[in-house]
């Protein structure tokens, strides 16, 4: 039980700017943390729908709604997810071998095409969230990105080959516990049964592009970084978003001229 709290503790003071108690991070502390990542997209949910709620009070445009609503997990992380895409944007458009693509990877500074990407990350995610409050008011759905977007780095974490043998990522997996794959499961089993209203097809294609996002993410970094690290994993879960978000946004569009 003390490694489940401490693990608790530690995922929110490694992956969130949300305030928790200060952990060592040792093998003990780490027990659980990656499988515990989903609970920071609860948390991201439930501020959204703390936001929806002032917002419909308030009468605020949907623009104005959807903007922030992009903006909440950039608070709430501290835009630790975009940091990893941009790393992984420089990294790949450089074009260069396997070992100074890591190199590129690794350096803080931000290239220009990492910059292009994240604007144009931003703004199809405002674009595409936007639009699906105009088709559809399933606000806890569309919450659930952020959720499911961590479901799958939970998983991708815990099992997908790691680029390196070091590394905080490395290390908070092979700290992880035999048991973690209980919390992994648990967690993917809420995401889908508290969406079990959204009807079967919206929810298999919610599924589908997550899981297949996760899977195409891994073939990527391990292609061009021999594995998975961070970086790639925030990339991950940034991607997992904005493709779920399209996909099942452009489903209820054909549903509604189809079905």
């Amino acid at each position: 039980m003390k490694k489940i709290i401490r693990s608790f503790f530690a995922v929110f003071s490694t992956y969130s700017r949300i305030p928790a108690p200060f952990v060592n991070m040792t093998s003990e502390d780490m027990s659980f943390a990656v499988a515990f990542l989903p609970l920071v997209g609860w948390v991201i949910a439930l501020v959204m729908f703390g936001w929806k709620w002032l917002a419909d009070i308030l009468g605020f445009s949907q623009i104005v709604l959807a903007t922030v609503l992009v903006l909440i997990p950039v608070l709430i992380v501290g835009g630790l997810h975009y940091d990893g895409m941009a790393d992984v944007t420089d990294a790949i458009a450089s074009c260069q071998p396997r070992e100074r693509k890591i190199e590129i990877m690794k350096d803080s500074r931000v290239g220009s095409f990492a910059v292009i990407r994240l604007i144009f990350y931003v703004a199809l995610m405002i674009a595409f969230t936007y639009d699906y409050f105009t088709v559809s008011s399933n606000f806890l759905l569309y919450a659930s990105l952020f959720v499911v977007s961590r479901n799958v780095g939970s998983v991708t974490a815990l099992y997908a080959p790691a680029m390196a043998k070091e590394g905080f990522f490395e290390n908070a997996r092979s700290a992880s516990s035999k048991y973690s794959v209980i919390f992994v499961i648990l967690f993917s089993i809420i995401t889908v049964a508290v969406n079990w209203k959204s009807g079967w097809i919206l929810l298999t294609v919610f599924v589908i592009a997550a899981a297949l996002t996760g899977f195409l993410t891994y073939l990527m970094a391990k292609r061009h970084f021999g594995g998975m690290n961070g970086d790639s994993n925030g990339f991950l879960t940034q991607m997992v978003e904005l493709n779920t978000l399209v996909a099942i946004d452009v489903t209820i569009r054909i549903m509604t001229c189809f079905l």
